[in-house]
Protein backbone atom coordinates (compact mmCIF):
# COMPACT_ATOMS: atom_id res chain seq x y z
CA UNK A 1 0.00 0.00 0.00
CA UNK A 2 3.28 2.34 0.70
CA UNK A 3 4.49 1.47 -2.61
CA UNK A 4 1.52 2.56 -4.06
CA UNK A 5 0.96 5.91 -2.29
CA UNK A 6 4.69 6.78 -2.88
CA UNK A 7 4.08 5.54 -7.15
CA UNK A 8 1.08 8.19 -6.86
CA UNK A 9 3.00 10.81 -5.37
CA UNK A 10 5.84 10.53 -7.57
CA UNK A 11 3.58 10.75 -10.61
CA UNK A 12 1.43 13.45 -9.18
CA UNK A 13 4.80 15.64 -8.81
CA UNK A 14 5.89 15.17 -12.16
CA UNK A 15 2.52 15.50 -13.72
CA UNK A 16 2.47 19.00 -11.62
CA UNK A 17 5.23 19.89 -13.02
CA UNK A 18 4.86 19.21 -16.67
CA UNK A 19 1.38 21.33 -15.94
CA UNK A 20 3.30 24.59 -15.22
CA UNK A 21 4.71 25.18 -18.64
CA UNK A 22 1.32 24.46 -20.36
CA UNK A 23 -2.14 25.84 -20.54
CA UNK A 24 -4.58 23.11 -19.20
CA UNK A 25 -8.50 24.03 -19.14
CA UNK A 26 -8.05 27.85 -19.27
CA UNK A 27 -10.16 28.49 -22.67
CA UNK A 28 -12.23 31.08 -21.04
CA UNK A 29 -9.00 32.88 -19.02
CA UNK A 30 -7.13 32.77 -22.37
CA UNK A 31 -9.99 34.12 -24.79
CA UNK A 32 -10.48 37.20 -21.56
CA UNK A 33 -6.97 38.11 -22.47
CA UNK A 34 -6.87 38.16 -26.06
CA UNK A 35 -10.51 39.70 -26.25
CA UNK A 36 -8.84 42.48 -23.89
CA UNK A 37 -6.55 42.93 -27.32
CA UNK A 38 -9.93 43.99 -28.90
CA UNK A 39 -9.74 47.49 -27.33
CA UNK A 40 -6.31 48.03 -28.73
CA UNK A 41 -7.11 47.85 -32.18
CA UNK A 42 -9.79 49.81 -31.98
CA UNK A 43 -7.67 52.80 -30.75
CA UNK A 44 -8.00 52.17 -27.04
CA UNK A 45 -6.46 50.98 -24.13
CA UNK A 46 -6.52 47.98 -21.63
CA UNK A 47 -5.15 46.36 -18.27
CA UNK A 48 -5.06 42.65 -17.30
CA UNK A 49 -4.49 41.58 -13.69
CA UNK A 50 -3.55 37.76 -13.40
CA UNK A 51 -2.96 36.25 -10.40
CA UNK A 52 -2.34 32.83 -8.85
CA UNK A 53 -0.11 30.69 -6.48
CA UNK A 54 3.28 29.67 -7.38
CA UNK A 55 3.73 27.61 -10.14
CA UNK A 56 0.11 27.53 -11.05
CA UNK A 57 0.52 28.33 -14.90
CA UNK A 58 0.12 32.17 -14.69
CA UNK A 59 3.22 32.96 -16.96
CA UNK A 60 2.35 29.97 -19.41
CA UNK A 61 -1.37 31.32 -19.74
CA UNK A 62 0.00 34.50 -20.65
CA UNK A 63 2.71 33.33 -22.87
CA UNK A 64 0.24 31.36 -25.05
CA UNK A 65 -2.35 34.38 -25.05
CA UNK A 66 0.20 36.22 -26.60
CA UNK A 67 1.60 33.88 -28.69
CA UNK A 68 -1.73 34.14 -30.59
CA UNK A 69 -1.76 37.94 -30.60
CA UNK A 70 1.57 37.94 -32.22
CA UNK A 71 -0.50 36.36 -35.17
CA UNK A 72 -1.68 39.73 -35.04
CA UNK A 73 0.65 41.63 -35.49
CA UNK A 74 0.74 42.44 -32.04
CA UNK A 75 4.51 43.29 -30.54
CA UNK A 76 5.18 41.66 -27.27
CA UNK A 77 7.40 42.89 -24.71
CA UNK A 78 8.49 40.78 -21.46
CA UNK A 79 10.05 42.07 -18.62
CA UNK A 80 10.57 39.85 -14.95
CA UNK A 81 10.99 41.43 -11.60
CA UNK A 82 13.18 38.96 -9.05
CA UNK A 83 13.16 38.85 -5.39
CA UNK A 84 16.01 40.02 -3.01
CA UNK A 85 16.38 42.21 -6.14
CA UNK A 86 15.67 45.55 -3.91
CA UNK A 87 18.88 47.18 -4.55
CA UNK A 88 19.12 46.92 -8.56
CA UNK A 89 15.83 48.90 -9.34
CA UNK A 90 14.23 48.68 -13.09
CA UNK A 91 15.47 45.17 -13.71
CA UNK A 92 11.65 44.50 -15.46
CA UNK A 93 11.51 47.96 -16.94
CA UNK A 94 14.99 48.15 -18.49
CA UNK A 95 14.30 44.34 -19.85
CA UNK A 96 11.24 45.56 -21.48
CA UNK A 97 13.31 48.51 -23.30
CA UNK A 98 15.88 46.13 -24.28
CA UNK A 99 12.96 44.27 -26.21
CA UNK A 100 11.43 47.57 -27.45
CA UNK A 101 14.70 48.09 -28.87
CA UNK A 102 15.16 45.12 -30.19
CA UNK A 103 11.96 45.24 -32.20
CA UNK A 104 13.00 48.87 -33.55
CA UNK A 105 16.39 47.68 -34.69
CA UNK A 106 14.51 45.26 -37.18
CA UNK A 107 12.84 48.14 -38.68
CA UNK A 108 13.44 49.70 -42.24
CA UNK A 109 16.37 52.45 -41.97
CA UNK A 110 14.46 55.24 -42.99
CA UNK A 111 11.89 54.84 -40.04
CA UNK A 112 14.85 54.21 -37.84
CA UNK A 113 16.15 56.88 -38.60
CA UNK A 114 12.64 59.22 -37.78
CA UNK A 115 12.26 57.22 -34.47
CA UNK A 116 15.85 58.35 -33.48
CA UNK A 117 15.67 61.80 -34.40
CA UNK A 118 12.15 62.04 -32.44
CA UNK A 119 13.65 60.30 -29.59
CA UNK A 120 16.24 62.67 -29.12
CA UNK A 121 13.67 65.59 -29.99
CA UNK A 122 11.15 64.61 -27.09
CA UNK A 123 14.04 63.23 -24.65
CA UNK A 124 17.04 65.84 -25.17
CA UNK A 125 19.94 64.99 -23.46
CA UNK A 126 18.27 62.62 -20.77
CA UNK A 127 18.34 60.14 -23.73
CA UNK A 128 21.76 59.93 -22.52
CA UNK A 129 20.25 58.16 -19.33
CA UNK A 130 18.78 55.52 -20.97
CA UNK A 131 21.08 54.71 -23.06
CA UNK A 132 23.09 54.30 -19.10
CA UNK A 133 21.29 51.83 -17.67
CA UNK A 134 20.34 50.31 -21.22
CA UNK A 135 23.18 50.00 -23.48
CA UNK A 136 21.36 48.54 -26.52
CA UNK A 137 19.56 51.78 -27.25
CA UNK A 138 22.93 53.66 -28.35
CA UNK A 139 22.40 51.39 -31.32
CA UNK A 140 19.17 53.53 -31.85
CA UNK A 141 19.52 57.21 -30.18
CA UNK A 142 23.56 57.24 -31.13
CA UNK A 143 26.03 58.10 -29.41
CA UNK A 144 25.81 60.72 -26.44
CA UNK A 145 28.05 62.53 -23.97
CA UNK A 146 27.41 61.12 -19.98
CA UNK A 147 25.22 63.73 -17.80
CA UNK A 148 26.91 64.74 -14.95
CA UNK A 149 24.56 65.69 -11.81
CA UNK A 150 25.64 64.81 -8.08
CA UNK A 151 22.00 65.76 -7.37
CA UNK A 152 21.07 61.67 -6.94
CA UNK A 153 17.36 62.85 -6.37
CA UNK A 154 16.69 65.08 -9.32
CA UNK A 155 18.97 62.07 -11.50
CA UNK A 156 16.15 59.32 -10.76
CA UNK A 157 13.21 61.80 -11.06
CA UNK A 158 14.86 62.48 -14.68
CA UNK A 159 15.31 58.81 -15.46
CA UNK A 160 12.40 57.78 -14.87
CA UNK A 161 10.54 60.25 -16.35
CA UNK A 162 12.97 59.31 -19.60
CA UNK A 163 11.74 55.76 -19.27
CA UNK A 164 8.17 56.70 -19.56
CA UNK A 165 8.35 59.16 -22.45
CA UNK A 166 10.81 55.56 -24.22
CA UNK A 167 7.68 53.68 -23.72
CA UNK A 168 4.60 55.33 -24.09
CA UNK A 169 6.79 56.47 -27.51
CA UNK A 170 7.25 52.96 -28.40
CA UNK A 171 3.31 52.38 -27.84
CA UNK A 172 2.93 54.85 -30.73
CA UNK A 173 5.74 53.64 -32.82
CA UNK A 174 5.20 49.22 -32.72
CA UNK A 175 1.41 49.73 -32.37
CA UNK A 176 -0.14 47.65 -31.39
CA UNK A 177 2.29 47.23 -28.26
CA UNK A 178 1.30 44.84 -25.38
CA UNK A 179 3.55 44.93 -21.94
CA UNK A 180 3.65 41.96 -20.11
CA UNK A 181 4.92 42.19 -16.68
CA UNK A 182 5.97 39.34 -14.84
CA UNK A 183 5.84 38.92 -10.68
CA UNK A 184 5.02 42.10 -10.01
CA UNK A 185 5.16 40.91 -6.12
CA UNK A 186 8.70 41.94 -5.88
CA UNK A 187 8.30 45.57 -7.81
CA UNK A 188 10.82 48.39 -6.37
CA UNK A 189 9.15 51.39 -5.93
CA UNK A 190 10.59 53.33 -8.45
CA UNK A 191 9.90 50.51 -10.78
CA UNK A 192 6.38 50.66 -9.73
CA UNK A 193 6.02 54.65 -9.95
CA UNK A 194 7.16 53.87 -13.88
CA UNK A 195 3.84 51.69 -14.39
CA UNK A 196 1.78 53.44 -12.64
CA UNK A 197 2.26 56.95 -14.26
CA UNK A 198 2.14 54.99 -17.48
CA UNK A 199 -1.12 53.62 -16.45
CA UNK A 200 -2.24 56.87 -15.03
CA UNK A 201 -1.93 58.19 -19.04
CA UNK A 202 -3.51 55.30 -20.48
CA UNK A 203 -6.75 56.55 -21.96
CA UNK A 204 -3.93 58.62 -24.26
CA UNK A 205 -2.09 55.81 -25.22
CA UNK A 206 -3.04 52.52 -27.69
CA UNK A 207 -1.45 49.97 -25.23
CA UNK A 208 -2.23 46.72 -23.75
CA UNK A 209 -0.68 46.46 -20.53
CA UNK A 210 -0.64 43.10 -18.58
CA UNK A 211 0.63 42.53 -15.13
CA UNK A 212 1.06 38.92 -13.59
CA UNK A 213 1.64 38.33 -9.73
CA UNK A 214 1.83 35.49 -7.40
CA UNK A 215 -0.93 35.99 -4.17
CA UNK A 216 0.33 32.53 -2.64
CA UNK A 217 1.44 34.86 0.38
CA UNK A 218 -0.42 37.00 2.51
CA UNK A 219 2.16 39.73 2.39
CA UNK A 220 2.17 39.18 -1.33
CA UNK A 221 -1.91 39.79 -1.12
CA UNK A 222 -1.79 42.72 0.65
CA UNK A 223 0.59 44.93 -0.71
CA UNK A 224 -0.90 44.39 -4.22
CA UNK A 225 -4.20 44.71 -3.38
CA UNK A 226 -2.87 48.30 -2.24
CA UNK A 227 -1.16 48.86 -5.46
CA UNK A 228 -4.11 48.03 -7.73
CA UNK A 229 -5.96 50.40 -5.93
CA UNK A 230 -3.74 53.22 -7.17
CA UNK A 231 -4.75 52.01 -10.63
CA UNK A 232 -7.32 54.48 -10.92
CA UNK A 233 -7.63 54.77 -14.77
CA UNK A 234 -10.48 54.63 -16.14
CA UNK A 235 -9.58 51.71 -18.65
CA UNK A 236 -10.70 48.40 -20.14
CA UNK A 237 -9.77 46.39 -17.15
CA UNK A 238 -9.94 42.63 -16.81
CA UNK A 239 -9.08 40.97 -12.95
CA UNK A 240 -7.97 37.18 -13.27
CA UNK A 241 -7.55 34.56 -10.56
CA UNK A 242 -6.63 31.21 -11.37
CA UNK A 243 -7.55 28.37 -9.52
CA UNK A 244 -6.00 25.09 -8.84
CA UNK A 245 -7.15 22.66 -11.80
CA UNK A 246 -4.45 20.04 -11.06
CA UNK A 247 -6.74 18.00 -9.33
CA UNK A 248 -9.87 17.60 -11.39
CA UNK A 249 -6.75 17.32 -14.58
CA UNK A 250 -4.74 14.70 -12.41
CA UNK A 251 -7.86 12.63 -11.28
CA UNK A 252 -9.64 12.33 -14.69
CA UNK A 253 -6.23 11.39 -16.27
CA UNK A 254 -5.82 8.57 -13.85
CA UNK A 255 -9.30 7.47 -14.09
CA UNK A 256 -8.52 7.23 -17.52
CA UNK A 257 -5.01 5.02 -17.19
CA UNK A 258 -7.33 3.13 -14.77
CA UNK A 259 -9.58 2.00 -17.45
CA UNK A 260 -6.86 1.77 -20.17
CA UNK A 261 -4.77 -0.95 -17.98
CA UNK A 262 -8.09 -2.49 -17.32
CA UNK A 263 -8.93 -3.14 -20.64
CA UNK A 264 -5.22 -4.40 -21.42
CA UNK A 265 -5.78 -6.61 -18.86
Amino acid sequence: MMQGNRYLEENEHTLRMKLQNIVVGRDKELEAIKMQFDHVLEGQSALTIVAGDIGIGKTALVKTALADLSKLNGTCVYGKFEQYKDEEPYIAIIQIIENIANHMLTLPEEKLDRIRKTLIKELGKDAALIIDIVPQTERIIGKLSKIKLNDYQKLKIRLEKSLQIFIKFAAKELYPLILFIDDLQWVDKPSWDIIKSINDTLSELELYIILAYRNNLEDYRTRMQFMQNELTNNVHRVEIELGDIFYRYYNSTFIELQKYNFKRR
